[in-house]
């Protein structure tokens, strides 16, 4: 907590923060629960599990504010980083399993994630609380009907949060250990529970269903057609090398993997703890090297599983360049700690201007329009989320039913489109801001 907890609130919302915390306002002040309107449009994109839980938290700490959004987030890190730590004290050495949790907590993938109010480390953590319920029945050797309730409610927790998507690392992984080690008699169990995350996403997609509101789905989803082959390559590439880098310090000891180790032997039938992290992460991770639209956060779930099998890398027979492969790995380690520690100690407090720029924007914006109806063609969430004014967010089809004179809040690429949509309009901008997708306030007129 002390590598997040001192800039929950020293940060204004970035990213998809702003979205989340508005759902959760919409939430406790009208009780739009399956279906919040922002900004007077219905989001349908994905399930609000986030959402849901920082109104709750909000519900005890009185509002919805930047340590509201974020306490589930960093509590999923918390539980997650414990988690990691406690399942490698049973099956590595005790700096192996100190440095599993630490190289997941301080790697750059997750430290993005520590106090931002976004469901990455919530689904990581719902996921990989499923992998362990179904471990801990898998290494006796059967799981048992419990268990596999259990994993399939905590699947149908998961997919309110992002969609079906992340439940992949969980079926794919185990779908692959119960075909390859041909445990057929767990195949009802598996079906079993595959089936209450599925019916969860079905019943809040008949519930929430608008027309139109498959291509939204389709677009959530990544569901693009197939770039040409030179960007395909290029974008799988990038892909490959961002995720290297974020998840250091885990990579560096990827080379010293018994490899062998991980794929079942013929004849072999005691369980080991080892495969199964690797047939839980590995799957899906190669399904992404090859997915067109892959970004290196969609590994997310993995990381607790990667940083375990550095950890059974860790402890592998010495030899001079394991040594050195650990002692990298440890002075990395060392160094995203540090350099945590001093971001959130030193730079947010010398910075606060910086990192608290959309919020100051936000109110800048909303005293410059004074509680006048404004207007804005997107949903750039994060400086509105600080409005007190009312704003409606619109799409081309709405441009022509504008009362005017009005207040128009855009970026510059949506009030070119707007001009040229409305040319014979008068458009005189009042405010430029700098944060995030840079937006100006403009005075509309006939």
């Amino acid at each position: 907590m002390a590598a997040a907890l001192p800039s929950v609130t020293a940060r204004s919302f970035i990213w998809e923060e702003g979205t989340n915390a508005e759902i959760a306002r919409r939430v406790l002040d009208h009780g739009e629960f399956l279906v919040p309107y922002i900004y007077g449009s219905p989001w349908l994109e994905k399930p609000s599990l986030l959402p849901w839980l920082i109104a709750a938290v909000a519900r005890l700490t009185g509002q919805v504010d930047e340590f509201s959004a974020r306490l589930p987030s960093m509590l999923a890190a918390l539980i997650l980083a414990l988690a990691v730590y406690r399942f490698g004290l049973r099956h590595l050495s005790l700096r192996a399993a100190l440095f599993t949790a630490l190289a997941f907590l301080f790697s750059p993938l997750v430290m993005q994630k520590l106090a931002i109010a976004e469901p990455d480390l919530v689904v990581t953590a719902l996921s990989f609380a499923a992998f362990l319920l179904w471990w801990s029945g898998a290494e006796q050797g059967r799981v048992g009907l419990l268990r596999w309730f259990g994993a399939g409610l905590l699947l149908s927790v998961l997919v309110m949060a992002k969609g079906p998507q992340p439940a992949a690392f969980f079926v794919l992984g185990i779908g692959g250990w119960i075909f390859t080690r041909r445990e057929w008699r767990e195949v009802p169990g598996f079906g079993f529970c595959l089936l209450l995350p599925t019916a969860a996403i079905l019943a809040w997609a008949v519930a929430v269903y608008r027309p139109g509101a498959e291509q939204g789905w389709y677009g959530y989803m990544r569901l693009r057609a197939f770039p040409a082959l030179p960007d395909y390559a290029a974008m799988q590439l990038r892909f490959l090398l961002v995720s290297v880098v974020e998840l250091l310090p885990a990579a560096m000891l990827a080379p010293f993997l018994p490899w062998r180790r991980l794929w079942p032997g013929r004849g072999e039938t005691a369980p080991s703890a080892m495969q199964a992290l690797a047939f839980y992460a590995f799957p899906c991770c190669a399904v992404l090297l090859f997915w067109p639209t892959s970004e290196a956060r969609y590994l997310m779930p993995a990381a607790p599983a990667l940083a375990l099998l550095a950890g059974f890398a860790w402890d592998q027979p010495r030899g001079r360049l394991l040594d050195l492969a650990r002692l990298l790995a440890a002075g990395t380690t060392g160094a995203l700690v540090l350099f945590q520690l001093a971001l959130v100690g030193v730079a947010m407090p010398l910075y606060a201007d910086r990192f608290s720029a959309t919020r100051s924007d936000g109110r800048a914006i909303d005293a410059m329009i004074a509680g006048a109806p404004a207007f804005c063609p997107g949903l750039p969430t994060n400086e509105l989320f600080y409005f007190s004014s009312p704003i409606r967010c619109f799409d081309n089809r709405e441009i022509t039913g504008m009362t005017l004179p009005a207040w128009l809040v855009a970026t510059e690429g949506e009030l070119a489109q707007f001009r040229a949509a409305r040319p014979g309009l008068k458009t005189t901008i009042r405010l430029r801001t700098k944060s995030g997708p840079g937006l100006m306030v403009v005075y509309v007129e006939p």
